[in-house]
């Protein structure tokens, strides 16, 4: 479910730019573009469903559901994830799409990720939550997504591939800034049955950088990302970020 993985780090971009990590030290520096740019395309799933492949009708689950789940997780040290408001999101998605409707992606076909995935998915559900490390100065971020129909997110997967391949590299101009966005592939595994990751550097012009690393997983109708952004991400935070997303998991059995 391509267009929900997107999703989910579109809302990730889009709370830093509304300001909801705004205390971050991690990303309080980050240029409003530099943070949607974070958002971008994910990588190659480990374990591609065929799209013809039957699905039943998934569990129901609603916001209130989901806003348990996350509120129900803890981070790396401990430390229960404070939930955000649905109107908090919603808010930042529409700020995400006004960036998105401003900018020039090039190459031109890595357009494809503003063009489709700037709102959820129909008749979907979704709840998020964060933790920040002043020491590290960093932010994690998780985004809960559920919709009515599995096939969807398998749909989605095969239609998104080509895409995704072909966007590892790209720029985005804003507002005269420009911002280069390098994605690294990573080699993730969590306990749902599709699981993705990569390791996203953003440069703006000044030469300033920023880095997310992106844990995603598909169970069923149930979409689980966790993104991690700050100056610099070390290659623990893979460890910390596929079991928060293994604990979400766990959370929606």
């Amino acid at each position: 479910m391509k267009k929900s993985t997107h999703f989910a780090l579109l809302c990730v971009a889009a709370l830093a730019l509304a300001g909801c990590g705004a205390e971050s030290g991690g990303t309080s520096d980050a240029t409003p573009s530099a943070e949607a740019t974070s958002a971008a395309p994910s990588v190659e799933p480990t374990e591609e469903p065929s799209p013809t492949e039957s699905a039943t009708a998934g569990p129901e689950y609603t916001n209130e559901d989901l806003t348990a789940l996350v509120s129900s997780l803890t981070d790396a040290k401990g430390q229960p994830l404070t939930v955000l408001p649905a109107e908090q999101l919603d808010q930042g998605i529409i700020l995400a799409r006004t960036i998105f409707e401003r900018a020039t992606i090039s190459p031109e076909e890595c357009n494809v990720f503003a063009s489709e995935n700037l709102q959820a998915p129909e008749g979907s559900t979704y709840a998020a939550g964060l933790s920040q490390a002043a020491e590290e100065m960093t932010q994690t971020t998780v985004t809960v997504i559920a919709v009515e129909d599995p096939a969807v997110m398998a749909e989605q997967i095969t239609q998104s591939q080509d895409s995704i391949d072909q966007c590892t590299s790209f720029e985005v101009e804003f507002e005269g800034e420009v911002i280069t966005s390098e994605l690294q592939p990573l080699e993730v595994a969590t306990d749902a049955e599709t699981s993705m990751g990569a390791l996203a550097v953003q440069t703006v012009s000044s030469g300033e950088t920023q880095s997310s690393m992106t844990v995603s997983a598909v169970q069923g109708n149930l979409a689980v990302t966790a993104v991690k952004m700050g100056k610099e991400i070390l290659p623990e935070a893979q460890a910390e970020l596929e079991q928060l997303v293994n604990d979400a998991l766990a959370a929606a059995e």
